[in-house]
């Protein structure tokens, strides 16, 4: 998922999904209109270390947030600067 490719909503048949905490966010907006978030089983997000930066971190902070009170879905964080 990037720029324009991708389809929404996310079909089921869809295995993994790459895409920026934009993306990301729009996505995971979708499956909770459809009442589909629980078909997200793990959610690995790279570049943990931005939820305290000021451009995108509330972004990240956002999306995590919908994912948490998900309780069956788990987070996987990375980082290189942690």
């Amino acid at each position: 998922y990037f720029a324009t490719s991708g389809s929404f909503p996310m079909s089921a048949r869809c295995n993994v999904a790459i895409c920026t905490i934009e993306k990301g966010s729009t996505l995971i907006n979708h499956l909770i209109e459809e009442k589909r978030l629980s078909e997200i089983g793990l959610l690995v997000v790279d570049e943990m270390h931005m939820i305290d930066e000021v451009g995108r971190g509330f972004k990240l902070e956002l999306l995590l947030t919908k994912i948490l009170f998900q309780r069956t879905i788990q987070i996987v964080g990375m980082s290189a600067t942690i």
